[in-house]
């Protein structure tokens, strides 16, 4: 699963190809590691990984911060009241990613 990400990042990369600098490049090699290992640990699903890796390349490594620190509270006040330990983490990214518009 993990190498899908891999795969499907350097895709989108040689799309981008001229919209792509090196800095671009190494945060995402470097986002897909990290989240790889929780992956590993089954701490967070593949559809996470494989929808912050489209944020950060579409959207800019600035837009990708303000989407995954809201979608990380927003997925903790949910626990909290819910007192689940597992849950769905794909609409909490998309919660996200419509505060950060509201944001930016």
């Amino acid at each position: 699963m993990v190498y899908d990400c891999f795969f499907v990042a350097l895709y989108l990369l040689l799309l981008l190809h001229n919209e792509i600098t090196f800095e671009l490049v190494s945060i995402t090699l470097l986002f897909i590691l990290l989240f790889s290992l929780f992956y590993i640990k089954n701490m967070i699903g593949g559809a996470d990984i494989k929808l912050y890796i489209f944020i950060l390349l579409f959207y800019g490594f600035t837009f990708f911060t303000y989407t995954l620190i809201l979608s990380n509270i927003l997925g903790c006040i949910f626990c909290i009241f819910a007192k689940k330990k597992r849950i769905p983490f794909v609409p909490f990214i998309a919660l996200g990613i419509l505060l950060s518009y509201c944001l930016i």
